[in-house]
């Protein structure tokens, strides 16, 4: 196995602990993050990291202005 391999497959162990971690949050907060300029702002738990949903209008504004 190469050094590429070896790297492949740590990736693959820490996305599946990933995985097992926000499977197990309970999401108690959340923030609004910008992801990418294509899925734009979204809420994203402050512990484990998923992307929950979409924030509204509103929430956006009062976000943007900080």
């Amino acid at each position: 196995m190469g050094k590429a391999d070896n790297i492949l497959n740590k990736i693959s162990e820490y996305q599946r602990e990933l995985k097992k971690i926000q499977d197990t949050c309970v999401h108690h907060k959340k923030d609004i993050r910008f992801i990418d300029y294509r899925r734009g702002v979204r809420f994203v738990c402050q512990n484990c990291k998923l992307v929950l949903g979409w924030p509204s209008k509103d929430e956006i504004d009062k976000w943007s202005s900080k």
